[in-house]
């Protein structure tokens, strides 16, 4: 079983590893066409900071992503983990960003045992060693479409997470709505 995990982390990483590129936007026609659920929304009397990532995306496991671009589709995954103090200041850009959009981020939350975050950990190292250290992981997001990584953000700057108008122009470079 752990052989099976290993193998499955090694996939995706290795796909995305070689098909990202590195930009700070992409051409209209090639940003990812997200689906919009009107359901979200923030409660009044609940800060964004009081929200769980789980309830304002597509919450997967590894597999599942790994199915989702095997199946040539369109999505942002977005790498996160629970005790991440980097992912917990993003969350009040992104949780607002997901509000106001409606947009469907499908997320992984890498404190999630399925999703084995210290193969996780060893695997992102390996695949960007110059980039990304093993212990600086979260928080992640990959752009693919029709299953192939167009391009990718490793952590972000303190300006993209505590900045929600630098953080929605960051978005806005990658993501537009399905049609």
């Amino acid at each position: 079983m752990k052989t099976g995990k290993l193998f499955c982390f090694g996939l995706i990483f290795s796909f995305l590893a070689t098909a990202c590129s590195f930009s700070s936007s992409l051409p209209y026609e090639e940003r990812i066409a997200l689906m919009k659920n009107e359901q979200y929304q923030k409660p009044e009397d609940i800060s964004y900071f009081d929200l769980d990532y789980a309830d304002y995306t597509n919450s997967v496991i590894l597999s599942e992503a790994k199915q989702k671009i095997e199946n040539q589709e369109d999505l942002v995954l977005f790498f996160y983990s629970d005790g991440c103090e980097h992912c917990h200041q993003l969350k009040p850009q992104f949780i607002k960003y997901i509000c106001e959009t409606k947009y469907i981020f499908t997320s992984i939350n890498c404190s999630n045992p399925q999703n084995n975050a210290t193969v996780y950990s060893q695997l992102f190292a390996q695949v960007y060693p110059d980039i990304f250290p093993e212990t600086r992981l979260t928080p992640s997001f990959y752009f693919i479409k029709n299953g192939v990584p167009v391009a990718s953000q490793i952590g972000l700057s303190t300006k993209q997470m505590k900045n929600y108008s630098y953080f929605c122009d960051f978005m806005d470079g990658y993501v537009k709505p399905a049609q």
